[in-house]
């Protein structure tokens, strides 16, 4: 009886490691749409985001953050979607995204106290 459960696991070890020989994996990197823009700096987020007459969605987010990874290509995509439907250049949404370990002052001076943050 053992030994038809050896034979049956070591079965199964082959064809795992047959599919994921097969299994093509890919690391993707996400492209900023033309309407998204990293803050670089306080002077950079008041010139680009506060000065604007554009509507902006600004994204306080951080490397090490899980969720704020799962948002990111869900909000870009929202974006885009939006974008296409309208085609005045005026009310097209930006996307301002600030990494809040770059930038603490100016995460703390908007109240983030947790992230992902969003805020319009």
């Amino acid at each position: 009886m053992s030994t038809r459960c050896i034979q049956i696991a070591t079965r199964n070890v082959q064809t795992l490691w047959m599919i994921n020989n097969r299994r093509q994996f890919q690391t993707s990197v996400l492209r900023l749409s033309a309407n998204t823009f990293h803050v670089k700096d306080d002077a950079d987020f008041q010139k680009q985001v506060v000065d604007s007459k554009k509507p902006f969605i600004v994204d306080f987010h951080a490397t090490w953050c899980g969720p704020c990874k799962v948002l990111e290509p869900r909000l870009e995509k929202v974006l885009t979607n939006y974008n296409k439907k309208d085609t005045s250049g005026d009310k097209q949404i930006q996307l301002a995204k600030v990494d809040i370990d770059n930038l603490s002052e100016l995460s703390g001076k908007y109240g983030v106290q947790a992230v992902p943050t969003g805020m319009y």
